[in-house]
């Protein structure tokens, strides 16, 4: 299973950071993510598979799983992990999506726990269910929907970059340094920050760092 391969990544000596990508709703169960949260080298990053949070949209797009389900799985995580990261995909103005089935998908993003979301207008693909339904959405009316999704997760994003801003984490060295010569790594739960040091040294080792502001879209913090 996935949480055996994990748990037996988490015995190899060396490997000190462990990542999970797009992981499906069904994985996320109440035994796998209190199982996952007891591991110290499990990142508390994850990437959900959505696509859509009306249940109307996910239906036709043939995921059979439910928004509710969805979003207690968020919070399941975010109650077992410390500040973790979570990301998912929207897919706006799939076939048959009306103004409504947005409105619920809007409603539900703004008070789910996710931290970014990814979003793209649907595009047709030859051969799919989507590129035959009707009725197809405007193209105009795709990236107006994308562009809310988007201003959703702006404000996600910052307010999940706050909640950081003041804390201490651990922080892998890059090994390119910024324009300004200055190291930048990334935390635990995916923030790319800025250091105070430009010792080249440290380059790919695991420091400990103290987030203290986010300035034009940039977080940056010092070693302690």
């Amino acid at each position: 299973t996935l949480l055996s391969l994990i748990r037996a990544v988490h015995e190899v000596e060396g490997i000190e950071r462990i990542r999970l990508g797009s992981l499906e709703p069904g994985i996320i169960t109440e035994e796998f993510v209190q199982s996952i949260a007891a591991l110290p080298k499990m990142c508390p990053h994850f990437h959900l598979s959505l696509q859509s949070a009306c249940n109307k949209t996910l239906k036709s797009m043939n995921r059979f799983y439910k928004v509710e389900d969805y979003l207690e799985q968020i919070e399941k995580i975010n109650s077992m992990f410390d500040l973790p990261f979570l990301g998912s995909d929207i897919i706006t103005g799939f076939a048959g999506e009306s103004d409504e089935d947005f409105e619920i998908t809007r409603s539900n993003l703004e008070k789910s726990g996710l931290s970014q979301i990814h979003t793209f207008p649907y595009s047709k693909r030859n051969g799919t269910v989507g590129a035959s339904a009707v009725p197809q959405v405007e193209d105009n009316v795709k990236e107006i929907r994308a562009d809310i999704v988007k201003q959703i997760s702006s404000r996600k994003l910052a307010e999940f970059i706050n909640k950081n801003l003041g804390k201490e984490q651990e922080i892998l060295i890059e090994k390119r340094p910024d324009k300004n010569g200055f190291l930048k790594g990334v935390t635990r739960n995916y923030l790319t920050v800025v250091t105070n040091s430009k010792d080249l040294n440290l380059t790919n080792s695991l420091q400990k760092i103290k987030i203290t502001k986010c300035e034009n879209d940039k977080i940056y913090g010092i070693l302690i």
